[in-house]
């Protein structure tokens, strides 16, 4: 599976250096936990489906495109999964 869309994120010190970098304090952050994440991922993988199903059936001449999309987005969300740490920060602007 091609993870060069992982390129898009920094690391966790790389991040908390940008949010940080012009004076504001870190005051709590909160890492969403994997099954929360998990049920997000699925949820919208399940309504792009039923939104694909419907368009399919409409536009029958773009349904592949449709479902080259959603497919796309669940191999995203798998990486997403596995591999990224959603987190919520708490920031004190100076």
């Amino acid at each position: 599976m091609d993870h060069s869309n992982l390129r898009r994120f920094d690391r966790h010190e790389e991040t908390l250096e940008k949010l940080t970098a012009h004076g504001d304090t870190l005051v709590r952050e909160m890492v969403v936990p994997e099954d929360e994440i998990r049920v997000f991922y699925r949820d919208y993988i399940n309504s792009l489906r039923k939104g694909a199903h419907r368009s399919a059936k409409d536009n029958p001449d773009h349904a592949s495109i449709l479902w080259e999309y959603v497919k796309a987005q669940e191999e995203m969300c798998d990486i997403m999964e596995r591999d990224v740490v959603s987190c919520v920060w708490l920031l004190q602007k100076h």
